[in-house]
């Protein structure tokens, strides 16, 4: 192998593994599942490295397991970067629902000492909504 491409081959695995290495917040957590939120709602989320997406429905009963329409209410999207423990993006209200709003999220992810269960946390004066990630939903 000529030396010139085994040096650029090397060099690029270390700036592989430095970025790597420096993104702790992509790989300690995993986002991605069904989770319930205190406004009544289910949100399926998925985690693409450091990309949060979301589809929150309204529920008309307890995790909508009853309901013949989910989203009647509200149906929103949501796209957010992690970045370390919180979250920022933005969301929007889609037809479906009723709700036609939208606006900008912050959310600190924090882990329940006592469940062990992750939870999202809203960013305001005083810290508002709390979600929970259902474990063992998918």
């Amino acid at each position: 192998m000529n030396p010139s491409i085994q040096q650029k081959t090397i060099g690029l695995f270390f700036v592989a593994l430095a970025c790597f290495a420096l993104s702790p917040a992509v790989r300690a957590y995993n986002l991605t599942g069904t989770w319930s939120a205190d406004d009544g709602g289910l949100y399926y989320v998925r985690q693409l490295n450091d990309i949060v997406w979301w589809v929150g429905m309204s529920t008309e009963s307890r995790m909508g397991l009853d309901d013949f329409r989910k989203g009647i209410a509200y149906t929103n999207v949501f796209r957010g970067r992690l970045t370390g423990d919180t979250i920022v993006g933005d969301w929007a209200d889609v037809p479906h629902g009723s709700n036609h709003l939208n606006g900008t999220l912050t959310l600190r992810i924090v882990t329940n000492p006592f469940l062990g269960a992750i939870v999202l946390q809203k960013q305001a004066e005083p810290p508002l909504a709390v979600s929970a990630h259902l474990p063992g939903i998918s």
